[in-house]
């Protein structure tokens, strides 16, 4: 099966070459935010199918490697990995550039997660007790990892563990640093802005659509039912990522 993508990839780098050159005519290059746990993966593919390899995954690591990863992703056509606005502030602000941010309802980026370890903690380890949803949601609280998507978008720095406690001030220059994107991609309409991103890029061939670039696997997941508390808890944890979202899909459908 990898040898069948090798040789399915490196055909497409070659057909690819007419959405390269045409969308290269429209954007400088592509670069994508991505938010993790947040059907990234679906964006990944499409990239990659339609432009034939020509990006690089951005790394950040506090090592001399990370300079090599930054330079060579400044060769490639398009960019993706767990950076921040600042980031791109810092490595890639250029208004001939094609933006893209993914997203998804706030409390089931905390819901997905949970479930998702859980499950994986009953198979590799089913010895050992796993915490209750009011007990990770604490956890996550207590080192500030709550309302993932202003955190990520405010340019502080403050999307991995730190110090810094969430505020208004942190949501209003997330709010402002929303103007910089092109695109969103929302896991919840994964299937049209699938459809949309194409035209938005000005891609002559959708090669992930031939190739069934289906809508992310998340896009209709449900959840098991939480105690009032663990909501209580769950809406203080997203309680400015909700009003940041619902301003997103305000924008049109994956505009």
């Amino acid at each position: 099966m990898d040898i069948i993508k090798k040789i399915i990839f490196s055909i497409l780098k070659y057909i690819s070459v007419i959405n390269y050159y045409f969308v290269k005519k429209k954007f400088k290059k592509i670069v994508f935010l991505h938010i993790p746990h947040c059907g990234g993966n679906t964006i990944h593919r499409f990239l990659k199918v339609n432009f034939g390899l020509r990006g690089k995954k951005i790394i950040i690591k506090n090592t001399k490697k990370e300079i090599e990863i930054l330079e060579d992703g400044k060769t490639h056509f398009y960019n993706f990995g767990h950076f921040g606005y600042d980031y791109i502030k810092k490595n890639f602000d250029d208004k001939s550039f094609f933006y893209i941010l993914n997203t998804r309802n706030p409390k089931n980026f905390y819901l997905s997660n949970y479930f998702r370890d859980k499950k994986y903690h009953r198979i590799y380890d089913p010895q050992s007790e796993f915490p209750t949803f009011e007990e990770y949601l604490r956890n996550n609280l207590k080192i500030n990892k709550d309302n993932i998507l202003c955190r990520y978008l405010s340019g502080d720095s403050i999307y991995q563990q730190n110090s810094i406690k969430m505020n208004n001030q942190i949501f209003e220059q997330a709010l402002k640093n929303l103007n910089h994107f092109n695109f969103f991609f929302i896991v919840e309409k994964s299937k049209e802005c699938l459809n949309l991103l194409p035209k938005k890029l000005g891609i002559t061939i959708n090669f992930a659509s031939i190739l069934k670039n289906h809508a992310n696997k998340h896009s209709n997941s449900q959840y098991p039912s939480i105690s009032n508390i663990e909501s209580e808890l769950l809406e203080t944890m997203v309680y400015y990522d909700n009003k940041l979202y619902e301003i997103i899909l305000k924008k049109k459908i994956c505009s």
